[in-house]
């Protein structure tokens, strides 16, 4: 008796067919474990789980507030900070004018105390 080859594929393909299936039942048992476990712990902690899902509007709301007073916080900050910047940019200014004013002031009592000084000098050259 001779086995042919259409016979060996059939045996193959019925052996892997038998082999899938033992392990789509072991996973099925698993998954099986998983999800009762998952229940068990959902009835174990629904209590909890109900006042988180009653509780999450209000933290919710509690976090948008929070964005929104941050958010005009910082536009606040930005407003003082451009305000202050230019606040100092013209003080400087005006630090700076007022210092060329009293270097012109400075010059102007040095050049006339200068030519006073050489008037008298040139006084007394004229009176030897």
């Amino acid at each position: 008796m001779y086995i042919t080859l259409t016979d060996l594929a059939w045996f193959i393909i019925f052996s892997f067919a038998v082999a899938i299936s033992i392990l789509l039942i072991i996973a099925l048992a698993h998954l099986i474990g998983v999800i009762k476990k998952i229940n068990t712990i959902l009835d174990k902690n629904g209590d909890n789980i109900d006042k988180t899902l009653k509780t999450l509007p209000k933290v919710m709301d509690n976090v948008n507030e929070a964005t929104e007073i941050i958010k005009d916080g910082l536009y606040k900050t930005e407003d003082t900070i451009d305000a202050l910047s230019t606040t100092v940019f013209n003080t400087a200014s005006s630090v700076q004018n007022k210092t060329e004013t009293l270097l012109n002031y400075i010059i102007i009592v040095a050049e006339f105390a200068k030519g006073i000084y050489e008037f008298f000098v040139n006084k007394r050259e004229e009176r030897k």
